[in-house]
């Protein structure tokens, strides 16, 4: 009999096949299965002892002391559908001209072909082909890699076979388990190509209702309902003559008087794994399931938030790495927000199990789950908020009596839950009273704690705090899914976390994608955190506020299973010291607004705003405007820039001189921490921080700062310009210089008279007062290996499209080409006109390097933690 292979072993299973490098997929494939069979099948042997590659096979295992007939041929590909009948006839036919060469060479032959990728794997009866050996119609010459291709007529009819209407097992499952194909293995030898059934039952129900859904592809067939679901899966299961495959009709199934399309021949490999034979009372427990099945998959249509069983397991272990592996036999557990009892419905070894939600029919709905649970309708946030432990039995809580006695008693709790995440913000104004307007709300604005009092999560950690402070509980555990935003501080969040850590200590956290719960947006994570109050210990914080930081390991489940992605220190951001209010400390006081009428209002480098709404303000002595919104990473790509003059939506802040450097810090800071869109969920609420004052002591700072500067010329987002002329009143014309310039008055006239650019010598003498506040202030600086290279490339562009200006001029007046000063987005609107934008090549490799480089200072004086290995967008 095999051996059953480790937990762990099935992790780092899926992990090797997961991450099996370009290149070497199929070699690392064929390595993870031979190795996983010979130690299940042959423990005590070498792992490649029992294995032979004559033929120059993927392996053919045939072990010496099995008492049954276990003889492998194996074949590894590398991305091939598996699911498709099609797929398994490309395996097998390959499979099939191996075995004609085994007969030739006098080599044994398999009992079993299996077929394998990353992400799929097959067994197939072998003696049932065998019969092709005979055949004298197909060329046996054909190498057995190209025999898919040279022989489509024998393909077609291996395809067709029954014999390749198998189970396929997914990897990407996520209750796949390898041992389930060390037993298929078992069974099809020992029982001659039969595989002993699973039965479905109570206990793995929901799991292959998943799996059934998935292995058909049923969530994207839009004509098949939630209800026709539930009904195709339970009435199969039961094998009820209310379903029947349509064999006039390729891939028609009926289900009553409906007929739908699906993959039939995936239908009958499902069942080829499941058995339909039960008795009375087995069918009568799977029809009670019906209930439970259409309830949870209207909650998955709907987005609604439930917790998927990978993730409630990782939940339990993380609360065992905690507390110790017996903490549900130890101690009192209460999920008030229980739902249909998805965190706890796999688990039996409670010593007291508490489950509360404030809608009664989910517990209906769950009924089958944790019968030894006191289960009860709860409104954790507006029931029992003036209980007293000194009242009298007498006195009716809402919560159960025996709940109440657990807390007078001081009995160690864990409250384990996925409360809702809605804020007032987010519903209309009939539901926004009931969420802002409770005790716990209430409570929380009394404190101090108005912003996060917004939170319907943070509600439930403030009732669980007060539960903790009017029993005086002396050992009490969270575990808790909310969105990750709580974790990185700001205006929100700093007075309740500095508030809730006077309290409770973090202990273990993970950060996952948000799509792993719901189909609404994979844009942002969802962490599950462990926190622990325990009166010997205490927190580990003083009471003046926040962690320094949070060692949270990120982790995705949307491929081979559950897997660790990277571990990541999150440090929140304090309101009062983000990198925004370092820019704030620069700026002169006080300041003057300009009249309206004496400037000019952008929405673009050369775009006039436009917007019905007055704008914002600009103030004398101004040298330009940073839109700098909001502090997080999520925010840097569009609501991050630079401006010659005022930005008309606001949303930032104008630039003096006095504050230029630090506006570039800013700038480049953000502009080049801007992630990839698949890996904004890791990065996206990650806040900005000001330097330290030890930062600026570095011999670095001045380097960085310069970098910075030169970086914010011409990045995305870099829409400084020129522009002459601008109407903003009637008869009332203003001119727009670029403060942000970056070469001399002598060197553009040098250029414009080689060039014969009149009309631009012509505006060097009507505007050009004086040397731009940029250049002025770069003057005199040293300047960076990575900085130079940008700066150079940036004067060739300025070089090469100088003898175009009167040109562009002229072909289209809005580029305001004619102004000396005219910025990076301008010269590349001109460069792309005349010479296809090639004078760009260089500045974007440039960039790159620059980009890189900012970013790694950035990361080591924990400005920002957005490690990423890739250069910012020139231009946008």
């Amino acid at each position: 009999m095999a051996v059953s292979l480790s937990k762990k072993y099935n992790k780092d299973f899926i992990k090797d096949l997961s991450t099996a490098a370009k290149g070497t997929e199929t070699e690392v494939i064929a390595n993870t299965y031979r190795c996983a069979i010979s130690r299940a099948m042959t423990p005590n042997e070498n792992p490649q002892a029992p294995w032979d590659f004559e033929c120059k096979t993927d392996g053919f295992f045939s072990p010496d002391h099995l008492f049954y007939n276990a003889r492998i041929l194996f074949e590894a590909k590398d991305d091939l559908e598996l699911r498709s009948a099609r797929g398994r006839a490309t395996i097998v036919i390959q499979c099939i001209f191996y075995m004609k060469q085994y007969d030739q060479v006098g080599h044994e032959q398999p009992t079993i072909l299996m077929g394998a990728d990353r992400n799929q794997a097959f067994l197939v009866y072998a003696p049932p082909f065998m019969e092709y050996l005979e055949r004298d119609d197909v060329d046996w010459n054909v190498a057995p890699s190209n025999a898919a291709k040279k022989h489509p007529d024998l393909l077609k009819e291996i395809e067709e076979h029954d014999g390749i209407k198998t189970y396929v097992f997914d990897i990407r499952d996520e209750n796949f388990d390898v041992n389930e194909i060390i037993k298929a293995i078992e069974n099809l030898a020992k029982n001659e190509g039969s595989f002993k059934k699973i039965k479905i039952s109570n206990h793995n129900i929901r799991a292959v209702f998943d799996e059934f859904i998935t292995m058909l592809d049923l969530s994207k067939n839009s004509k098949m309902d939630s209800r026709q679901r539930v009904e195709l899966f339970i009435l199969s299961i039961l094998g009820s003559r209310e379903v029947w495959i349509d064999d006039a009709v390729g891939n028609l199934i009926h289900l009553r008087d409906k007929a739908f399309t699906i993959d039939t021949g995936q239908y009958q490999s499902f069942f080829g794994r499941y058995s339909k034979k039960y008795s009375d009372v087995e069918k009568d427990s799977i029809n009670a399931m019906y209930d439970v099945l259409f309830e949870e998959a209207e909650r998955r249509k709907s987005g609604d938030f439930w917790t998927p069983t990978i993730w409630a397991d990782k939940a339990h272990e993380m609360l065992s790495d905690v507390l110790g592996q017996d903490w549900r036999r130890t101690r009192v557990v209460w999920d008030p927000a229980c739902g249909t009892k998805n965190l706890t419905r796999d688990y039996t070894d409670w010593q007291a199990l508490y489950l509360s939600t404030i809608f009664d029919e989910e517990l209906s709905t769950s009924r089958s789950y944790n019968k030894d649970a006191v289960t009860f309708q709860f409104d954790f946030l507006n029931d029992d908020v003036s209980i007293d432990p000194k009242a009298l039995f007498g006195v009716e809580w809402k919560m159960p009596p025996s709940l109440y006695r657990e807390f007078l008693e001081d009995k160690p709790f864990v409250f384990l839950m996925n409360p809702p995440f809605g804020t007032a913000a987010n519903h209309d104004s009939e539901n926004k009273a009931s969420i802002a307007k409770n005790p716990i709300n209430e409570d929380m604005k009394r404190c101090g704690l108005d912003k996060a009092a917004q939170q319907l999560y943070a509600q439930f950690l403030w009732r669980i705090v007060k539960f903790t402070e009017v029993f005086n509980l002396s050992d009490v555990t969270i575990g808790f899914f909310s969105n990750d935003r709580f974790m990185f501080g700001g205006k929100t969040w700093e007075k309740f976390m500095a508030a809730f850590q006077d309290k409770f200590k973090f202990e273990k956290g993970i950060v996952f994608n948000a799509g792993e719960f719901s189909d609404v947006s994979r844009n942002w994570g969802i962490s599950f955190t462990v926190w622990r109050w325990h009166r010997d210990t205490g927190s580990s914080l003083s009471r003046t506020g926040l962690l320094d930081s949070y060692e949270v390991e990120y982790v995705e489940a949307t491929t081979n299973g559950l897997r660790s992605l990277l571990n990541k220190k999150i440090i929140p951001a304090s309101a009062s010291h983000d990198l925004k209010q370092w820019v704030k400390k620069a700026l002169p006081k006080p300041t003057v607004n300009l009249p309206e009428g004496s400037f000019v209002r952008v929405s673009g480098p050369l775009k006039l705003y436009s917007s019905k709404n007055k704008g914002a303000t600009y103030q004398e002595e101004a040298v330009g405007y940073l839109h700098c919104n909001a502090n997080s990473v999520e925010h840097s790509d569009k609501y991050t820039g630079l401006y010659s003059t005022c930005f008309g939506s606001g949303h930032g802040l104008p630039v003096f001189e006095s504050s230029m450097e630090r506006s570039a810090v800013y700038f480049a800071t953000r502009k080049t921490s801007i992630p990839p869109a698949d890996k904004m969920w890791i990065y996206g609420h990650e806040s900005y921080r000001e330097p330290t004052s030890e930062i600026f002591k570095s011999l670095e700072w001045e380097e960085f700062v310069v970098d910075c500067l030169v970086f914010s010329l011409c990045a995305k987002g870099s829409n400084q310009s020129a522009m002459r002329n601008i109407e903003v009143a009637e008869n009332r014309l203003v001119n727009v210089s670029n403060p942000w310039f970056f070469a001399s008055i002598k060197n553009v006239e040098e250029l414009a008279t080689a060039a014969n650019q009149a009309d631009v010598i012509r505006d060097i003498k009507t505007n050009a007062n004086s040397e731009s506040a940029w250049f002025r202030l770069a003057s005199g600086k040293t300047f960076s290996a990575e900085a130079s290279a940008v700066y150079d490339a940036l004067m060739d562009l300025l070089i090469h499209t100088m003898n175009y200006r009167g040109d562009m001029n002229r072909i289209d007046g809005t580029v305001h080409a004619n102004a000396w000063d005219a910025g990076y987005r301008q010269l590349s609107l001109i460069d792309q006109k005349f010479s296809s934008g090639s004078n760009l090549i260089k500045l974007k490799e440039a960039m790159k390097v620059l980009s890189q480089k900012i970013n790694d200072r950035a990361i080591k004086w924990e400005l920002h933690n957005v490690d990423l290995s890739y250069g910012a967008t020139v231009g946008g």
